[in-house]
């Protein structure tokens, strides 16, 4: 989901902090927070 440095936080570890899946914490990302996409 995220990166700062050195640190990343993954969707799979917000979902495991959340007792979900990936898919439902992605989902849940309103409309109105900004998206980067990189490769």
């Amino acid at each position: 989901i995220g990166r700062d440095g050195d640190q990343v936080i993954t969707a799979e570890e917000v979902g495991e902090w959340s007792n979900t899946i990936s898919y439902e914490v992605l989902t849940a990302i309103g409309p109105r927070v900004e998206r980067r996409y990189s490769e």
